[in-house]
Protein backbone atom coordinates (compact mmCIF):
# COMPACT_ATOMS: atom_id res chain seq x y z
CA UNK A 1 0.00 0.00 0.00
CA UNK A 2 1.34 3.56 -0.68
CA UNK A 3 -0.17 5.97 1.87
CA UNK A 4 -1.11 9.22 0.71
CA UNK A 5 -3.49 11.41 3.03
CA UNK A 6 -1.89 13.03 6.08
CA UNK A 7 1.41 11.60 5.12
CA UNK A 8 2.30 14.16 2.35
CA UNK A 9 3.25 16.74 4.82
CA UNK A 10 4.49 20.30 3.48
CA UNK A 11 1.84 19.90 0.27
CA UNK A 12 -1.81 20.49 0.54
CA UNK A 13 -2.25 20.38 -2.55
CA UNK A 14 -1.37 17.04 -3.43
CA UNK A 15 -3.53 16.12 -0.67
CA UNK A 16 -6.38 18.45 -1.94
CA UNK A 17 -5.70 16.98 -5.99
CA UNK A 18 -6.39 13.09 -4.31
CA UNK A 19 -9.22 13.95 -2.13
CA UNK A 20 -10.92 15.47 -5.22
CA UNK A 21 -10.64 11.96 -7.07
CA UNK A 22 -12.49 10.82 -4.21
CA UNK A 23 -15.59 9.75 -6.08
CA UNK A 24 -13.02 8.24 -8.62
CA UNK A 25 -11.67 6.34 -5.20
CA UNK A 26 -15.24 5.08 -4.27
CA UNK A 27 -15.62 3.18 -7.61
CA UNK A 28 -12.00 1.59 -7.16
CA UNK A 29 -12.57 0.70 -3.40
CA UNK A 30 -15.59 -1.51 -4.67
CA UNK A 31 -12.96 -3.06 -6.44
CA UNK A 32 -11.39 -3.60 -3.66
CA UNK A 33 -8.64 -1.59 -5.30
CA UNK A 34 -8.02 1.56 -2.68
CA UNK A 35 -8.76 2.03 1.18
CA UNK A 36 -11.23 5.16 1.68
CA UNK A 37 -12.31 6.64 5.10
CA UNK A 38 -13.95 9.54 6.79
CA UNK A 39 -13.45 11.28 2.78
CA UNK A 40 -10.10 10.67 2.65
CA UNK A 41 -8.10 8.57 0.54
CA UNK A 42 -5.75 6.28 3.49
CA UNK A 43 -4.19 4.25 0.40
CA UNK A 44 -4.15 2.70 -2.72
CA UNK A 45 -2.58 -0.16 -4.16
CA UNK A 46 0.43 0.39 -6.43
CA UNK A 47 -1.31 -0.57 -9.65
CA UNK A 48 -3.76 2.17 -8.69
CA UNK A 49 -1.81 5.14 -7.68
CA UNK A 50 -1.05 6.11 -11.13
CA UNK A 51 -5.35 6.29 -11.88
CA UNK A 52 -5.84 8.67 -9.14
CA UNK A 53 -2.46 11.03 -9.64
CA UNK A 54 -3.12 14.52 -10.81
CA UNK A 55 -1.26 14.28 -13.88
CA UNK A 56 -2.92 17.64 -15.03
CA UNK A 57 -0.69 19.85 -12.87
CA UNK A 58 1.80 22.32 -15.09
CA UNK A 59 5.47 21.26 -14.83
CA UNK A 60 6.29 24.75 -14.21
CA UNK A 61 4.10 25.37 -11.38
CA UNK A 62 5.28 21.79 -10.44
CA UNK A 63 8.56 22.90 -10.45
CA UNK A 64 7.85 25.94 -8.73
CA UNK A 65 5.94 23.90 -6.04
CA UNK A 66 9.19 21.79 -5.63
CA UNK A 67 11.33 25.23 -5.22
CA UNK A 68 8.87 26.08 -2.31
CA UNK A 69 9.40 22.83 -0.29
CA UNK A 70 13.21 23.40 -1.20
CA UNK A 71 13.52 26.82 0.40
CA UNK A 72 11.37 25.47 3.27
CA UNK A 73 13.74 22.87 4.15
CA UNK A 74 16.88 24.72 3.94
CA UNK A 75 15.24 27.40 6.00
CA UNK A 76 14.16 25.33 8.99
CA UNK A 77 17.47 23.35 8.22
CA UNK A 78 18.81 26.42 9.49
CA UNK A 79 17.21 26.81 12.46
CA UNK A 80 14.46 29.28 11.30
CA UNK A 81 10.50 28.62 10.83
CA UNK A 82 9.97 28.12 7.54
CA UNK A 83 6.50 28.27 6.16
CA UNK A 84 4.83 27.88 2.64
CA UNK A 85 1.96 29.62 1.36
CA UNK A 86 -0.71 27.63 0.05
CA UNK A 87 -1.24 27.55 -3.81
CA UNK A 88 2.00 30.09 -3.75
CA UNK A 89 -0.60 32.77 -2.44
CA UNK A 90 0.62 35.08 0.49
CA UNK A 91 -2.91 35.74 1.27
CA UNK A 92 -2.98 32.37 2.74
CA UNK A 93 0.36 33.54 5.23
CA UNK A 94 -2.27 36.86 5.87
CA UNK A 95 0.72 38.75 3.44
CA UNK A 96 1.10 39.91 0.57
CA UNK A 97 -0.30 37.14 -2.81
CA UNK A 98 3.06 37.55 -4.41
CA UNK A 99 4.95 36.00 -1.26
CA UNK A 100 5.65 32.16 -1.48
CA UNK A 101 7.30 31.59 1.81
CA UNK A 102 7.31 32.74 5.30
CA UNK A 103 10.46 32.78 7.60
CA UNK A 104 10.63 33.17 11.12
CA UNK A 105 13.65 33.88 13.22
CA UNK A 106 14.11 33.96 17.01
CA UNK A 107 16.77 36.59 18.08
CA UNK A 108 18.30 37.76 21.17
CA UNK A 109 19.09 42.04 21.17
CA UNK A 110 23.12 41.89 21.62
CA UNK A 111 23.02 44.55 24.07
CA UNK A 112 20.22 44.61 26.34
CA UNK A 113 19.72 40.40 26.10
CA UNK A 114 15.66 41.26 24.86
CA UNK A 115 13.97 38.49 22.91
CA UNK A 116 12.21 39.13 19.66
CA UNK A 117 10.90 37.42 16.53
CA UNK A 118 11.27 38.59 12.77
CA UNK A 119 9.76 37.78 10.02
CA UNK A 120 10.99 37.61 6.15
CA UNK A 121 8.76 37.04 2.83
CA UNK A 122 10.25 34.89 0.38
CA UNK A 123 9.33 34.76 -3.00
CA UNK A 124 10.84 32.02 -5.04
CA UNK A 125 11.31 32.20 -8.97
CA UNK A 126 12.56 28.99 -10.47
CA UNK A 127 14.18 29.23 -14.65
CA UNK A 128 16.30 26.90 -16.42
CA UNK A 129 19.31 29.03 -16.35
CA UNK A 130 20.53 32.55 -14.86
CA UNK A 131 22.50 35.11 -16.28
CA UNK A 132 26.28 34.14 -15.27
CA UNK A 133 27.07 38.21 -14.91
CA UNK A 134 24.04 37.61 -11.89
CA UNK A 135 25.71 34.67 -10.39
CA UNK A 136 28.35 35.33 -7.67
CA UNK A 137 31.74 34.61 -9.17
CA UNK A 138 33.91 31.83 -6.79
CA UNK A 139 36.11 34.60 -6.07
CA UNK A 140 33.20 36.74 -4.44
CA UNK A 141 30.41 36.50 -1.67
CA UNK A 142 27.91 38.22 -3.45
CA UNK A 143 27.33 40.36 -6.55
CA UNK A 144 26.04 44.02 -6.32
CA UNK A 145 23.32 44.77 -9.29
CA UNK A 146 21.74 48.35 -10.08
CA UNK A 147 19.52 49.50 -12.08
CA UNK A 148 19.84 53.01 -13.95
CA UNK A 149 18.15 55.04 -11.15
CA UNK A 150 17.17 51.91 -9.33
CA UNK A 151 18.13 50.61 -5.90
CA UNK A 152 21.14 48.30 -5.01
CA UNK A 153 20.04 44.38 -4.63
CA UNK A 154 22.64 41.73 -3.76
CA UNK A 155 22.64 38.27 -5.01
CA UNK A 156 24.08 36.06 -2.45
CA UNK A 157 23.86 32.26 -2.09
CA UNK A 158 20.77 31.78 0.35
CA UNK A 159 22.64 29.37 2.86
CA UNK A 160 25.18 32.41 3.27
CA UNK A 161 22.11 34.44 3.69
CA UNK A 162 21.25 32.39 6.41
CA UNK A 163 23.99 31.90 7.95
CA UNK A 164 24.27 36.08 7.94
CA UNK A 165 20.81 36.18 9.97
Amino acid sequence: MIQVMRMITGDQQIVKNVINKLGQCRKLEQKGKVVVSQSSVVGVTEDTAPLIKDNKMNPSKQKGNRLEREVVKVVQDAGFVGERAYASNGKSLGLEEDVDVKMTGHYVHPIDKTKFERSFSIQCKSRKTIANYIKPPESCNFTILKEDRGELLAVIPFKELLKLL
